[in-house]
């Protein structure tokens, strides 16, 4: 009682936490960032790339949704409910971090580098993993909260507005280029640029990919645990999800996954946190649940041949 009791004094009132966000700087980021989470309802989907009906059309014309080998095992998921950003962590969020931290600015030695002139406050941030998740859980020591990189599962699972059987995280499930979706894009755009998915998360299809919490396995599908699941205990390279400004519309499916070193840092690799409380925190965007169910439901590209319809509000 008395950690919720803290948690809810964090999101309600900033400067009843102590530490850092006495800074005012750092209070105004927190206080952002806690308006800007959107909760997600727990419930039971499949994960998973699969055969669809990729026309629409009612004929044979299967297809996966993604060229990935290592994701073609649909397994039942059932997650508790979280809270994400609704739009990956800027450039200008994590220089208050590395500020508050004392830690060297992100890509601070690159001066003279040609990409630095697309270094912009509100475009992506793109540190490597462990600076990705130092600044999630930098951001729980503030608030007291238990910020965290998202989990795999907790990914897909809000990319696809809680597990429907859509394609990409655009706000009709589908690319319709420039009004939804980038055209190719050399260096990316500044978040929130195109409209959200149903449940109000921006950019999880295109703009940057985005580390996760779990550890890479190519047979993790297989094996995976249907409650909570993070992945392998060990690996050597870390899960990434999404789609980069550079790739194709079918390089940024809510489906494929990629492999990749944690020390790995890049222009094109990118992050947002979750809070893992299950109960809606004040101030958080509680979406209206059934009114993304009668939309998306008619938008659905269904399996071939069917599973078990396991989602629901």
């Amino acid at each position: 009682m008395r950690r919720v009791l803290v948690w809810v004094l964090c999101a309600s009132w900033v400067s009843a936490c102590a530490g850092p966000a006495r800074d005012p700087e750092v209070s105004a980021l927190v206080e952002r960032t806690l308006s800007g989470l959107v909760y997600v309802k727990g419930g039971s989907f499949w994960m998973g790339d699969y055969l669809h009906d990729w026309q629409g059309s009612g004929v044979v014309h299967n297809g996966y949704w993604s060229v990935d080998p290592d994701n073609k095992h649909p397994h039942k998921v059932t997650l508790d409910g979280y809270h994400m950003q609704a739009r990956e962590v800027t450039f200008g969020e994590y220089d208050v971090f590395t500020r508050a931290t004392g830690r060297p600015l992100l890509d601070g030695d690159a001066i003279d580098h040609p990409f630095l002139k697309y270094r912009r406050p509100r475009k992506p941030a793109t540190p490597d993993w462990h600076g990705a998740r130092a600044y999630c859980r930098w951001l729980g020591e503030v608030t007291g909260l238990p910020f965290d990189l998202p989990t795999e599962a907790q990914w897909e699972y809000a990319a696809r507005s809680r597990g429907y059987w859509v394609g990409f995280a655009t706000d009709t499930g589908r690319v319709e280029l420039d009004r939804n979706f980038a055209r190719y894009e050399r260096w990316g755009h500044e978040v929130g640029k195109y409209p959200p998915n149903p449940l109000g998360l921006y950019d999880m299809s295109g703009n940057v990919k985005e580390w996760v919490l779990d550890w890479y396995a190519a047979d993790y599908y297989e094996r995976s645990p249907e409650r909570n699941p993070r992945g392998p205990e060990a690996g050597t390279k870390k899960v990434m999800r999404g789609g980069s400004y550079w790739e194709s519309p079918g390089g940024s499916t809510v489906y494929g996954r990629r492999a990749v070193k944690p020390t790995r840092t890049v222009y094109g690799n990118g992050f947002r946190c979750v809070v893992n409380v299950s109960e809606p925190l004040p101030g958080a965007r509680v979406p209206d649940l059934e009114a993304i169910d009668a939309y998306l439901r008619p938008r659905e590209h269904l399996p071939n041949p069917p599973l078990e319809r396991i989602h629901g509000p």
